[in-house]
């Protein structure tokens, strides 16, 4: 297999496990033996931080909650009880439990392509491994780091982490590490766009990886540069070559031996071949010639049976032509009938109305004409009383007011006379009785002159 093909099939691997990481990153519910040991573990907790004040072991409890819920793909809820955790932690110095829970908390916001926060956790989660100078807690921060800088696109960044940890590895000799580096720096060249480094780093993973299979990590310890590598690389692929070459050379010879085998062979036969073969032309003709004619009268029958066929095919679809053509006729007189009888029932209903209308028609005008001889005997009536009114306005006008303006005189005249004091007052109280009877007589005749007006106005506007 060559480098190209070997290293398409690398990043084609690395696809398919990115791709089945992002399919599996939905939310899982808890199993009921989970939500049980989710429970049991916060009864565990709150019993070892309240009861006991064992802050170690109360957060080891909380580690296992967020273990769970991670393993679910409940990022957040995972997030929430690591963070719990880790403040416990600061309050005892616990500087190992911090560094781990803060490398868990960069892989969880990693999973949840929050790069930014990923790379502040697996930064402190270095400082705590450096200030301890644990070489293999440093690589696989370091490792976690170029993964989520990759991601950044912040590839220089990358690369020098991924340098630092190849230079660890080499260090402690450890070749799982140091394969990791060189695979790491593969990709994340290619990423970069830098085609020949990725190439060159890829050909010293390949080169490790066969080394290491073939058992000779004592030799690659010994000398483990990079251009040795590719030399042993290089000769081992040359030495496949010749080997190949010689395979290929052999195989040539033998063929070569076999041919010149044949040809001998051949040339005994060839005269017995030639008279055969005149004899055979004949014969093959004739076969050609009766093959030709059975080949014809197959085509011959093959052409009548597609002509049938096309004949039926024909008359069915002229079949179903018909019917088609039926069913529509069926289908535009079905609706024809169905307008035509709704065009009936609305003429019928429409009919009927006209009659009604006819009917309330004829009932009004026979209200208007009642309504007329009604406002004709009103108008006589009010003309009556009007006449009735009339006459006694006058009646009071000159038959009740004479008596009392001569009652009135009489008054007068004797209010000039000396009279005792007792015939005085009688004569007073007169006049003033015949003033009010006089005064009462005048308020009636204003109204009876209102209500004669009124009466006139409703007569006219009748009229």
């Amino acid at each position: 297999m060559s480098i190209n093909a070997f290293t398409r099939l690398i990043f084609y691997f690395l696809f398919l496990v990115m791709g089945y990481h992002q399919a599996s990153a939905q939310e899982h519910p808890l199993s009921k033996h989970d939500s049980a040991l989710v429970v049991k573990y916060e009864a565990e907790y709150k019993t070892y931080l309240e009861e006991h004040a064992n802050i170690k072991e109360a957060t080891r409890y909380l580690n296992e909650i967020a273990f769970i819920y991670w393993e679910h793909n409940q990022y957040k809820k995972a997030i929430e009880y690591y963070k719990i955790s880790a403040d416990l932690n600061e309050k005892i110095e616990n500087e190992n439990g911090i560094a781990m829970i803060n490398n868990n908390l960069g892989m969880l916001h990693a999973d949840i392509m929050d790069y930014e926060k990923s790379y502040d956790y697996f930064m402190l989660t270095l400082a705590a491994r450096r200030s301890k100078n644990e070489k293999i807690g440093m690589i696989s921060a370091m490792i976690n780091l170029s993964v989520v800088l990759n991601n950044l696109e912040r590839y220089e960044e990358s690369i020098q982490f991924l340098q630092e940890s190849l230079n660890l590895a080499r260090g402690m000799k450890d070749v799982d590490q140091m394969k990791s580096c060189y695979g790491m720096l593969s990709e994340t060249y290619e990423k970069a766009g830098d085609v020949k480094q990725s190439i060159y780093y890829f050909n010293l993973y390949k080169t490790f990886t066969q080394m290491a299979q073939k058992e000779k990590i004592d030799q690659i310890m010994e000398d483990y540069s990079e251009e040795k590598l590719l030399k042993a690389q290089l000769e081992e692929e040359n030495k496949k070559h010749k080997e190949a070459l010689l395979e290929r050379k052999k195989e040539l010879e033998s063929v070569q031996r076999t041919k010149q085998k044949y040809e001998l062979e051949l040339s005994s036969y060839d005269s017995i071949t030639r008279s055969l073969y005149d004899d055979l032309n004949q014969k093959e003709l004739r076969l050609e010639v009766l093959t030709k004619e059975s080949q014809i009268s197959q085509l011959k029958a093959q052409q009548e049976i597609q002509e049938e066929r096309i004949e039926r095919e024909n008359e069915k679809r002229k079949l179903q032509i018909a019917i088609t053509v039926s069913l529509a006729m069926l289908i535009v007189l079905f609706f024809i009938l169905r307008s035509k009888r709704k065009t009936k029932k609305w003429a019928v209903d429409l009919e009927k109305k006209n009659e009604v209308i006819e009917e309330q028609r004829e009932e009004l005008r026979e209200l208007n004409s009642n309504l007329q001889e009604l406002v004709e005997q009103r108008t006589e009536a009010l003309k009556k009383a009007n006449d009735k009114l009339s006459e006694f306005i006058f009646s009071n006008s000159h038959i009740i007011r004479k008596p009392v303006a001569n009652i009135k005189g009489i008054v007068n005249l004797m209010s000039k006379i000396e009279v005792n004091k007792k015939n005085k007052q009688l004569l007073d109280m007169l006049g003033k009785s015949n003033s009010e009877l006089d005064d009462a007589l005048s308020s009636f005749n204003e109204s009876l002159t209102l209500n004669e007006s009124f009466l006139k106005e409703n007569q006219s506007t009748e009229k």
